[in-house]
């Protein structure tokens, strides 16, 4: 009888420890847990605060050069719209994608504009780096293109 309740009291003690030890890993982990949020809840807030300027930027490069900048569905891809490109307020539309997976190539332009002009347009911006420029080269060639 003696060895039976040794051996459940040792069996007991083991378990103990063996509950102390899985509590102690789980309020570690719980620690950890809480902390993780807290920065991911950091981190959203960083985004959205990151979101509302870009979002200000964004209005006002549309409202300063007349155009909106939409997504296209592709990752590495931006469509730009220019409106009143054919001196009437939002009457004609044009617009184009920059494709930016091997650096800046313009495609599908609507509409078709000459693609030499367009790459000398686009060759200026890659050497000076001025997005403005480009944009506002592009808006010139439409406006030439829907002129005639």
């Amino acid at each position: 009888m003696q060895t039976a309740i040794a051996s459940l009291t040792s069996t007991r003690d083991m378990r103990a420890q063996h509950l102390a030890a899985l509590q102690s890993r789980l309020a570690t982990a719980k620690t950890a847990m809480a902390q993780r949020k807290a920065a991911q809840k950091a981190h959203a807030a960083e985004l959205t605060q990151q979101g509302e300027a870009n979002a200000e930027e964004l209005a006002f490069w549309e409202a300063g050069l007349g155009m909106r900048i939409e997504g296209t569905g592709g990752e590495d891809r931006i469509r730009f719209v220019f409106v009143g490109c054919d001196g009437r307020k939002k009457e004609k539309e044009a617009s184009f994608e920059l494709d930016m997976s091997r650096g800046y190539e313009v495609v599908e332009c609507r509409p078709v504009l000459d693609a030499e002009r367009v790459r000398k347009v686009t060759d200026r911006m890659v050497e000076s780096e001025d997005l403005q420029g480009f944009l506002s080269g592009m808006r010139r060639l439409f406006v030439e293109e829907l002129k005639r």
